[in-house]
């Protein structure tokens, strides 16, 4: 297959396919914008991002995500190195908050630790979830948008003049509805927040579906849902023009959180817990696993980090917390096993902590026990049970943190 060139990919895309117009005047390009197929949507801009990068020359811009957003010499590098070239007076400050395998549930709690905590103020966040929502979570439209609007207000909380954009990143999926004309149901659902939030996007999933629709190049040399150094630079050439559309305010403006929320639930106050808070009976150890005699591949952001931990069945431990939601940040390989828990005086119920991925991976994510509690305080019992599923090696239990809204 004849590829064309990337920057002659870049150009048609963007400026035929897309309806922005390279030579329209500022009107015109809002216009275009509102338009449902748009792969950028402005919306209320990121104005107070570019006030700070060429007025004051000084901006922390932010990156949190899944494995895509992680990425060595990812999209998140190329957007530094352009952003850098293009404003050379501006002393940038860059977080990458990406960890592989995580969905905006686990985003939305581990918001504060990972970005909001790791400088004084921060200018811009961009929020790249839409895979991970769709393969890793398989999340409900509801679910997506109780995360998504969590990551929102807290953000919004630690700095009222940050500008979020939310980055829609291709797989197969999303290839595949585009392609039948479908928006896909988590696209839809952060799309709900971002609308409501007046927050823009940039939907790189529509640019790459209609890429490969015109046959400017295929799914192999695009790179896949990890692209290659030309998907990534694509995704990075396309994020630019965010910054290159934007006009340059005369000073910063404020957002409020006056809005009623999409979700009267929604993480706004998602927050990691330490396991040595949990009141554990006989079985139980919070340690540092030996990784290196555990079968299965791990994560790297885990690996050094206690869990608590046990593998025999029976052993309990109970939890008190106060909040709407309770949650298990969990690493769950080939020995995962299952649990009984109940919140209060409620029935036991049953969670399996195995995953597809467990086979080979420990894998990292946030299992929601209860995300819709009443105001006030509450207690976790937990118990690891004597059942397995059947292509678990053991009844193991390894929590890194307690997750709580």
């Amino acid at each position: 297959m004849e590829i064309i060139d990337n920057n002659k990919i870049f150009f048609v895309l963007l400026f035929g396919l897309v309806g922005l117009g390279l030579a329209a005047g500022e009107k015109r390009i809002q216009n275009q914008m509102a338009n449902k197929n748009s792969v950028i949507e402005q919306r209320e801009g990121i104005g107070n991002t570019l006030y700070r990068i060429t007025v004051e020359k000084k901006a922390t811009l932010a990156f949190i995500g899944g494995s895509i957003t992680e990425m060595k010499s990812g999209y998140v590098s190329l957007v530094e190195k352009l952003l850098r070239r293009k404003y050379p007076e501006c002393d940038f400050s860059i977080i990458n908050a990406g960890i592989s395998s995580t969905c905006s549930d686990t985003g939305a709690f581990r918001l504060r630790r990972d970005v909001l905590s790791k400088a004084k103020r921060i200018d811009l966040l961009m929020v790249e979830f839409a895979v991970n929502d769709n393969q890793d979570g398989h999340f409900t439209r509801q679910h997506a948008i109780c995360c998504m609007e969590g990551i929102v207000r807290q953000a919004r909380k630690s700095n009222p003049a940050i500008n979020i954009v939310f980055l829609y990143t291709a797989n197969k999926s999303h290839i595949r509805n585009y392609t039948a004309g479908k928006i896909p149901l988590e696209i839809a659902a952060h799309e709900t927040v971002a609308e409501h939030y007046k927050i823009p996007f940039v939907n790189l999933a529509r640019l790459v579906a209609t890429g490969l629709k015109k046959h400017f190049f295929d799914w192999k040399t695009f790179g896949g849902v990890h692209p290659a150094s030309f998907g990534n630079e694509l995704y990075a050439k396309t994020i630019l023009k965010l910054f290159e559309q934007q006009h340059i305010p005369k000073k910063i403006s404020l957002y409020s959180l006056t809005e009623k929320k999409c979700d009267k639930f929604a993480f706004e106050f998602g927050r990691l817990i330490n396991v040595d808070e949990a009141q554990c009976g006989k079985y139980w150890s919070v340690m540092l696993p030996e990784w290196k005699t555990i079968p299965g591949a791990k994560r790297r952001h885990f690996d050094k980090k206690p869990v608590l931990f046990s593998n025999t069945p029976g052993a309990e431990f109970t939890l008190k917390f106060s909040g709407h939601a309770i949650g298990l940040l969990l690493t769950a390989g080939p020995d995962a096993g299952r649990i009984r828990y109940r919140i209060d005086n409620s029935v036991w119920q049953e969670a399996e902590l195995f995953t597809r991925y467990s086979t080979f991976l420990h894998y990292p994510y946030t299992l929601i026990l209860s995300s819709e509690l009443a105001r006030g305080q509450h207690i976790l019992r937990v118990r690891v049970d004597n059942s397995k599923h059947e292509k678990s090696r053991g009844h193991t239990m390894r929590i890194a943190a307690f997750t709580i809204n």
